[in-house]
């Protein structure tokens, strides 16, 4: 069935689609995807990426071992296939694109452990996770953002298909589930959109509730949208409940394309009851989600339509000069072709970058990019594992700062895999086949073996994939099946190798399976025997075995897999065998890595080691973790800790011991009102550092390093609490835990105070008035002791004055305001007297402008914001409300309340309303204005804007403030 923008106006022709909700907003799993994979590149670069995999699970009875090592997880991709309107669920997939796999039985009663099937995992195997995950909201409490999120550790029954049977399967998802579930929040929740919350006008946000919904007639069945059911500031409620699966509701984004491509991938839906409130400013405020990584919803040409409710149709797309890096994913083989990449911005053009290369778990397996951005890969002996992660990250200047954008090369030692690499099988009338895949880096045709009958069948499927079934006999005891296949563009080849079994090997023989070998390495190999007992040692394949099991493998193999046969004879004849496979790929050189540390150093920089104990203002603390020299290949060599390592740095608190939380995703500190007494932060947030005066203090940029083996991490701590607290450093490393205090070398900890902010009084705030317009007709007359600022108001029926408010710490250093929250009306009026035929009236807006807000989604007020209800009430007397600026814009950290007299509102009292709670407008705006604050210090100031008494003559000219 089509989704056509006809078909879809058709549907919401005369009637409401909103299910009473004030808007609702759609945006497709494409553009979503793509969020994502930004999200996963970016954090490559920044330290927070998904550790790989490693761990050994069994299966119930724990008779079959499944070993994963450096599995790296690939970027997350969003399926709706499963998705209802009745739940917030999407499918999440991620890719399994490294690592290695060994399957081991571990027989009851102590037998023979035996290899089952061995592997280099690379993506195009296509093994993955799957998890049902729900999408979830988190609300910031100083940036008021809503964020739609979802967490990849969240589903305790993901699945997993690498196991090849359920029953092994579940295991192994279980295995990367609790690796996942373990990692800071920072690493492994994802942001898909988010809503300005700080808005105070008619079409502002102030919350959402989320729903999933699959694509209509798609032909692919993992298309779909996710929905946001958004409460309005107007009418700050929820809707008359939510559309559920099979109840008709549209999907709100059509499927109409241009030269093969979709026009639209978002659109948004308001109430028809609120058409009347638009114009370009109110939209723009409902407009605009925010989405990671600078993408934002642009509305298309003619993407407007009103068949009832407000259609507007649009896209998620990055800003014009937002970069990426291209190619975004590739793999390349150790000492082949270089590779060149291109910083580009969303238009399509290039632009210049400094280019450099990182690898997050080995620091010197990087290879070399030039100026010019062409990266060669690092050659074997270099890379010390098959498959390394390499970060190509561009660097860049854009709008005045400097930033990054990054691509994953995967490096691998060959551009063949094959899986299983090695296995074993029994022979038979029933034997258990094997699926062979096949994969290269090109698309070059693969040429498969021919077998002869006596060395089983092989079912070619596809280029890629075959299946091979062994014979029904077996001459010898043991056999070694070899299956070459040949990419025929390269002339490469990759051989999988079967282990052909006669009868059951029950016989330990141990290790029961060796991965590499190092060429006329000898390997003991041990039999589980007693010395006395009368042993034969065979080698199916190249190389050699004494009477003693000692395998020396061959200098210059030709073949894959030597398998070493241990057998308990009883007067000659074979009792009971088992069997060691060994794997003769030359032993790679371990990669090289530090072995102790020079320093592990934690220190508040440059002295500031005082905050204020309010949860928001930050200390700066910068960990110092320098590395040892060590010889490799006779040279002296410093090799630092890893991006992995670093990825694991900690604050702990000396008196307990305890590692200190982490600030979650979307919060910029301690929120008000948590139990949490201290928490760390990975950024700084937008708060200035203590200082005693208000004078402005900075942390000292990391010295330049002194070797390659230092490192610097910059961390930043808050407290909730008042007085000293002493707190050192902790990362994980593959010798175990590191800790500063160790070695009670210099800077081993560090002691903090968190002080209490003093309570200000009314004194220190300043709440000036500016006269900024006022009527031509008007006019002055000279003030009296009676009346002395009678000329500012008497004869002028229309004016506009700004009241600016600002703070004074100690009476004397200014602070000024990071955030602002309003409680309940925005706005508040007074007529000149409660008599029925009054006009003369007052009432206030507001604009505010915060301090050292960074971000890109920056709110500077575009104009004045009016509440809600002042907007009814002058709409129900046919008047517009000025949201324009008469003068400039309010500075930062400035906070402006206006105060608009009129002389031709007719006075309204509620009993007007008819019961219609919309229209309760002196309810809702007779109250004075609640403000809460948090200055550039974090501090909370909790104050009342409003009008003079009643009773006071001339009450309605002026506004007072005073503390909660």
């Amino acid at each position: 069935m089509s989704n056509s923008l006809q078909n879809l106006l058709n549907r919401m022709q005369g009637r409401s689609i909103t299910h009473q909700w004030g808007a609702i907003v759609a945006f497709s799993r494409e553009q979503l995807n793509r969020l994502l994979e930004v999200q996963y590149l970016t954090w490559l670069h920044d330290g927070r990426f998904i550790p790989p995999i490693n761990g050994v699970a069994y299966i119930d009875d724990r008779t079959e071992s499944m070993t994963l090592d450096g599995v790296l997880l690939g970027k997350p991709v969003l399926s709706f296939e499963t998705a209802s309107l009745n739940e917030s669920k999407v499918t999440l997939t991620m890719n399994l694109v490294a690592g290695t796999y060994t399957a081991k039985s571990h027989p009851v009663g102590g037998g023979a452990v035996r290899l089952l099937s061995s592997f280099t995992i690379t993506e195009a195997m296509g093994y993955k996770v799957q998890m049902k995950l729900s999408l979830n909201q988190i609300e910031g409490e100083v940036d008021k953002r809503g964020r739609v999120t979802l967490d990849v550790a969240s589903d305790l029954s993901m699945t997993c298909n690498l196991g090849g049977m359920p029953g092994v399967d579940k295991h192994l998802a279980a295995l990367i589930q609790s690796r996942l579930a373990v990692l800071p929040q920072d690493q492994r929740i994802f942001e898909l959109g988010l809503f300005d919350f700080s808005g105070y006008n008619p079409l502002s946000p102030t919350g959402f509730y989320i729903r999933t919904q699959k694509a209509p007639g798609s032909d692919d069945p993992a298309d779909g949208a996710v929905l946001l059911f958004i409460r309005l500031k107007i009418h700050d409620e929820n809707g008359a409940g939510i559309p559920i699966e099979g109840s008709d509701f549209p999907y709100l984004i059509p499927d109409d394309k241009v030269g093969g491509r979709r026009l639209y991938s978002a659109s948004l839906v308001l109430n028809s009851e609120w058409i009347e409130l638009l114009d370009e400013v109110q939209l723009d405020v409902l407009k605009n989600l925010l989405f990671p990584s600078d993408n934002f919803f642009i509305e298309s040409q003619n993407g407007r339509h009103t068949p009832h409710d407000l259609l507007v149709l649009g896209n998620i797309g990055p800003k014009s000069d937002t970069v990426t890096v291209e190619p975004a994913f590739i793999s390349l083989k150790s000492g082949g072709l270089p590779q060149a990449f291109v910083a580009r911005k969303s238009d399509g053009s290039s632009i210049n970058a400094q280019w450099t290369v990182t690898n997050p778990l080995s620091p010197l397996s990087v290879g070399t990019i030039t100026t010019g951005g062409v990266y060669t890969p690092p050659n074997r002996t270099r890379m010390g594992k098959e498959q390394q992660p390499i970060v190509v990250t561009a660097q860049y200047t854009m709008g005045g700062k400097s930033q990054t954008s990054s691509a994953l090369v995967l490096g691998v030692f060959e551009s063949m895999n094959i899986t299983p690499r090695v296995c074993l099988r029994g022979v038979g009338s029933n034997p258990t086949p094997v699926e062979l895949t096949v994969t290269t880096l090109g698309n070059g045709s693969l040429r498969w073996p021919t077998l002869s009958p006596n060395e089983g069948t092989l079912d070619v499927i596809d280029n890629n994939h075959a299946i091979y079934t062994p014979p029904t006999s077996l001459t010898d005891p043991l056999a070694v099946q070899r299956i070459i296949v040949t990419d025929q563009q390269s002339n490469e080849t990759i051989e999988a190798t079967v282990v052909l079994m006669r009868a059951a090997h029950t016989l330990p023989v141990d290790p029961p399976y060796v991965a590499a070998v190092t060429a006329g390495d000898p390997i003991q190999l041990y039999a589980d025997l007693e010395p006395d007992d009368e042993v034969r040692w065979v080698v199916i394949g190249e190389g050699d075995v004494d009477d003693n099991g000692v395998f020396t493998p061959p200098t210059q193999p030709t073949s894959r897999i030597s398998v070493v046969r241990c057998s308990y004879l009883v007067n000659g004849s074979a009792r009971s065998s088992g069997l060691s496979v060994i794997q003769l790929s030359e032993q790679v050189q371990p990669e090289p890595h530090w072995r102790e540390l020079g320093e592990f150093s934690i220190a508040v920089n440059n002295g500031l080691d005082t905050c204020f104990s309010n949860g928001f203002q930050q200390i700066p603390v910068t960990v110092t973790i320098a590395t040892q020299s060590v010889t490799v290949g006779g040279a002296e060599l410093y090799i630092p800790v890893s991006d992995a390592e670093l990825a694991t740095l900690r604050l702990v608190d000396k008196i307990t011991n305890n590692a200190i939380p982490f600030i979650p995703v979307g919060q910029e500190g301690i929120e008000y009102g948590k139990d949490t007494r201290w928490a760390v932060s990975k950024i700084k947030n937008r708060f200035r550092f203590f200082s005693a005066t208000a004078t402005r203090t900075y942390p000292l940029a990391p010295p330049t390093p002194k070797n390659n083996g230092v490192r610097y991490r910059e961390l930043y701590l808050h407290l909730a609490y008042e007085g000293s607290r002493t707190f050192y450093a902790q990362f994980d490393s593959p010798y175990g835990t590191q800790n500063s205090t160790d070695e009670k070398t210099e800077n081993f900890e560090m002691t903090v105070q968190g002080v209490r902010p003093a309570t200000p009084s009314l004194s220190n705030y300043e709440f000036k008035r500016e006269r900024k317009w006022q009527d031509e007709d008007g006019h002055d007359e000279p003030p009296s002791n009676a009346h002395p600022e009678w000329d500012y108001f008497s004869y002028y029926r229309q004016s506009i004055d700004y009241w600016y408010l600002s703070y004074l710490r100690r009476g004397i250093d200014s602070v000024l305001f990071a955030t602002l929250s309003i409680e309940n009306n925005i706005s508040t009026m007074q007529w000149e007297s409660e008599l029925i035929d009054e006009t003369f009236f007052s009432y206030t807006g507001y604009a505010f402008n915060p301090a050292n807000f960074e971000n890109s989604d920056s709110p500077v007020p575009e104009g004045l914001s009016f509440d809600p209800y002042l907007w009814g009430l002058m709409r129900n007397y046919q008047k517009n409300l000025k949201t324009s600026f008469d003068g400039e814009r309010p500075a930062q950290g400035e906070l402006i309340i206006s105060l608009h007299r009129t002389d031709d509102v007719n006075y309204w009292y509620d009993g007007l309303a008819s019961g219609d709670k919309r229209k309760m407008y002196r309810q809702q705006l007779d109250p004075s204005v609640y403000l809460i604050l948090l200055d550039e210090e974090g501090n909370r100031h909790s104050l009342t804007v409003g009008f003079d008494s009643s009773s006071n003559e001339n009450s309605r000219n002026r506004l007072m403030l005073s503390r909660r």
